[in-house]
């Protein structure tokens, strides 16, 4: 189609295509041909800034004359991953819970308790999706640890070497080339749990919310098997250097993954 437009361009000068696409380079959204590599321009559009994330939750609790207590815009600006339609996602949730669906006539407070609600809706809506992906991705033991890996570290990314080096801690001897073939499987449409920097050649997670994911899942796996060594139940799991919105998170993680587990459990029996 692009060779097309190219060969029509004399008699249609002002014909243009804008290809627009979550990647690094224009070089990953299409393959260019040599026929058209000179005539196309590569804009970059970065990921949205804190700034601009404050500016969709400001402006938008201004035209529906509502009111944000506390950290509550931070939160959901935090949790947005610098992605607009997670930020649009979780005021959407809130103001629905609310019973807000046009501009009110009194100024009305959206509590900051409320941040609960858009946790819980994402946990509702990705929760299966979620489970379902992590098992996959765990499936050999080399997954496993990768993940773990993402979900105790500070760093936001990380190199190859720094994930090398994590994995094959207490003499484990995964390849290089091993490590590679599984981020790059974590990496693609099918998994998308980390996500690739070219620019810095580094990995992340592909949101906060898996590493919120990870960090409940591997408490859970850590607490059963010390439930099973001890043989008795642990009902006050708890985790350390959290602040308050990472506590609740977790939290609910925990509550809606027991849930999901005990659904699981239901549908085997049955």
């Amino acid at each position: 189609m692009l060779k097309v437009f190219v060969d029509n361009a004399n008699e249609y000068p002002k014909t243009k295509i804008i290809c627009i696409g979550a990647c690094d380079s224009a070089h990953e959204l299409i393959e260019l041909d040599s026929n058209i590599k000179n005539r196309v321009a590569q804009i970059h559009v970065p990921m949205m800034s804190t700034e601009e994330l404050s500016s969709i939750v400001l402006n938008g609790s201004k035209l529906l004359n509502i009111e944000m207590e506390g950290s509550l815009s931070q939160k959901i600006v935090f949790y947005s991953s610098r992605i607009a339609s997670s930020t649009h996602n979780m005021c959407l949730d809130i103001c629905l819970h609310n019973d807000i669906h046009s501009r009110q006539k009194h100024k009305k407070k959206i509590l900051d308790v409320d941040f609960k609600i858009a946790v819980e809706r994402f946990m509702q809506r990705n929760s299966d999706t979620l489970k379902t992906i992590y098992d996959s991705a765990v499936a050999n033991e080399l997954g496993w640890y990768i993940l773990k890996t993402f979900s105790s570290n500070s760093h936001e990314k990380l190199s190859v070497r720094e994930i090398e080096n994590r994995v094959n801690m207490s003499k484990r001897q995964f390849s290089r080339a091993e490590i590679l073939d599984k981020l790059s499987e974590l990496s693609s449409e099918q998994y998308k749990v980390l996500y690739f920097h070219k620019g810095s050649d580094k990995y992340s997670l592909s949101n906060p919310f898996w590493k919120q994911f990870l960090r409940m899942q591997f408490a859970l796996e850590q607490s059963e098997q010390y439930n099973s060594e001890q043989n008795k139940s642990n009902k006050n799991l708890k985790l350390i250097n959290q602040n308050d919105s990472d506590a609740m998170v977790e939290k609910l993680f925990l509550e809606l993954l027991d849930r999901l587990s005990n659904t699981i459990r239901v549908n085997i029996t049955q």
